[in-house]
């Protein structure tokens, strides 16, 4: 029998567990999800709590209305359900 493949929100979850923040960069690179923030979304509507901090000084390819963000993963008490599908 397959193995049942993770969702976007389950990946991206396990992620900030293990390590504590993403980019939307080490998301595509890595797992291939182009729509971090579309994900982020998602599990706080979840009562995930994630913060979004600006990345500071990030060189882009971009015009400069372009603010590169870093997202937090702030584990509390109750903070969502443990599974993320």
């Amino acid at each position: 029998m397959a193995e049942k493949r993770k969702t976007q929100k389950e990946v991206i979850l396990e992620h900030l567990r293990k390590y504590g923040s993403i980019t939307s960069m080490e998301a595509i690179e890595k797992y291939h999800i182009t729509r971090l923030a579309a994900v982020i979304f998602e599990l706080r509507e979840m009562d995930f709590h994630i913060e979004s901090q600006e990345i500071k000084d990030a060189s882009t390819n971009y015009s400069r209305s372009t603010k590169p963000v870093r997202y937090i993963y702030h584990p509390s008490f109750y903070d969502g359900s443990d599974k993320a599908d």
